[in-house]
């Protein structure tokens, strides 16, 4: 197993905390050790996350003539906006550049790369390719890289009642556009020796979601996801 470098966002505060968990110990408080928050303001304005959204979706179809030039150009401002992120999170203070030498140094063990945030303009940052000419890039050392989404609100208790009532509630989620549903999963549920009670849903957001489950507090003992 490998040890967790966590970049944790806090948008009450518009701060960024690091830490490093490691993968043994008795209980978190044990194994964390984090830096202290550092002021994170989001890095893009709305003209240059209009620029990324032309790059990963339309620069494919006409990868030629003038596009060409302004992609190197967006490569080279990705490259910039990288080093702008480490020098955020990782040179502002001493704990967090401590922790950046721990993780690229070549007697450092293998690592995960976490960020943990409730913000998806966070989650979407690019943050694989944070780096600057000292440590290289952050991510290529890593293990692998994560994004957990949190939640801001406290979700109510969708847990579901005893099998022993041996009827088995499934809701299926499938995607707006989806005709039919997967005949895998299907024939997966009618192998069960349970009854079993499908509902299938087509959402088109996660407040969507929540509601239809609110109403149905407690039913469901399984929530899958068809073709997503």
């Amino acid at each position: 197993m490998a040890d967790t470098l966590e970049i944790l966002d806090l948008p009450e505060s518009g701060q960024i905390q690091l830490s490093i968990i490691k993968d043994t110990g008795v209980d978190e408080s044990d194994r964390r050790q984090s830096a202290p928050p550092v002021p994170f303001p989001f890095p893009l304005t709305d003209r240059e996350l209009l620029e990324l959204a032309w790059l990963f979706t339309s620069y494919a179809s006409e990868p030629f003539g003038e596009s060409r030039a302004r992609v190197e150009a967006a490569e080279t401002g990705l490259r910039g906006l990288g080093r702008l992120m480490l020098e955020s999170v990782f040179r502002a203070s001493g704990e967090a550049a401590e922790m950046l030498g721990r993780v690229s140094s070549a007697e450092g063990g293998p690592f995960r790369l976490s960020i943990v945030s409730a913000r998806p303009e966070i989650l979407s940052l690019p943050w694989e390719l944070i780096n600057d000419a000292e440590v290289g890039y952050v991510a290529a050392r890593a293990e692998c890289v994560a994004r957990q989404q949190i939640s801001e609100r406290e979700l109510p208790d969708f847990s579901g009642p005893s099998l022993s009532e041996r009827q088995f509630n499934v809701l299926m989620l499938c995607p707006p556009t989806a005709e039919g549903i997967a005949t895998e999963a299907l024939s997966a549920m009618e192998s069960l020796d349970v009854e079993v009670s499908l509902d299938c849903l087509r959402v088109s957001s996660a407040d969507e979601l929540e509601a239809h489950l609110s109403e149905r507090a407690g039913h469901y003992h399984l929530l899958h996801l068809d073709g997503m």
